[in-house]
């Protein structure tokens, strides 16, 4: 893969998350796409930082176009996938549970900072307005990341699960 057509899925997934998705809402929760695309290319690709340099751009296009205060989001999606990054080693690529896993704690993680953030900026919303939306969002994230994983594993690793593959 190359940075024009991971640029492309990041643009793709930015309009259809500041749009199309809101049709599909649950309970006012939908999916964040960023954040998955930034946990899973962090994740596979090895020698290419998509998900921390698109993450960052992304985020700071989704702040200036929708937030209150620019920099929040392109800055936990920075720390989110160096977190992601030096995980990769210690855990295995081929097994979904891990980037489920992942996905589980990094949108959590996510989240909370960026209510961290916003609180000692001055923004008073609850902590449990916040966590109340945390079960939904993760699960929405879970299943979008499984379908991601699932298209995007077959182009990283070519020979899956064959014997003769270390």
């Amino acid at each position: 893969m190359n940075y024009r057509l991971a640029t492309l899925i990041f643009f793709l997934a930015f309009l259809c998350q500041a749009s199309l998705l809101n049709l599909v809402a649950i309970l006012g929760t939908t999916p964040n796409m960023i954040l998955c695309l930034v946990i899973v290319f962090a994740f596979l690709y090895d020698q290419d930082n998509f998900g921390i340099v698109l993450g960052v751009v992304f985020g700071l296009l989704y702040d200036i176009c929708y937030m209150p205060y620019v920099g929040i989001s392109a800055m936990w999606y920075f720390v989110l996938a160096l977190c992601v990054m030096f995980s990769r080693e210690i855990l295995n690529k081929e097994n979904i549970g891990t980037v489920l896993m992942m996905t589980v704690f990094g949108t959590f993680g996510f989240n909370f900072l960026t209510w961290c953030s916003y609180w000692l900026l001055g923004d008073k919303t609850s902590i449990m307005t916040m966590l109340k939306c945390q079960p939904l969002e993760i699960a929405w994230n879970a299943v979008f990341v499984s379908i991601l994983y699932a298209v995007v594993i077959r182009r990283v690793i070519k020979h899956r699960r064959d014997r003769f593959y270390q």
